[in-house]
């Protein structure tokens, strides 16, 4: 009967697989409509972010999405580097928010 406790308790502990789904690691994800403030340029309403392999490939306006890109809607968001200067007042447009 111990035998049997331990071999449950054991099946019970035993990692679990994941059944969520997994896409190749170049699958292509395009981020549509967003404002996108870069580092260095003017910043770009309704723009298109491709992103593939975990890497971005193009952002811009008429960046063309492919077929069987994984579309986020990206409208009322603002895409900014993920090394930014935490204390700017950049993207405050009403002189009171400075």
């Amino acid at each position: 009967m111990r035998t049997l406790w331990l071999l449950a308790a054991l099946a019970l502990g035993a990692p679990v697989p994941s059944f969520a789904e997994r896409g190749p690691d170049d699958a292509a994800i395009a981020i549509k409509g967003a404002r996108v403030i870069p580092v260095a340029g003017p910043e770009i309403d309704n723009a298109v972010v491709l992103v593939r392999g975990g890497k971005i490939e193009a952002v811009g306006k008429d960046v063309e999405i492919p077929w069987d890109a994984r579309v986020i809607d990206g409208s009322k968001k603002v895409l900014i580097p993920g090394f930014v200067e935490a204390h700017t007042s950049r993207g405050t447009d009403r002189p009171n928010e400075r």
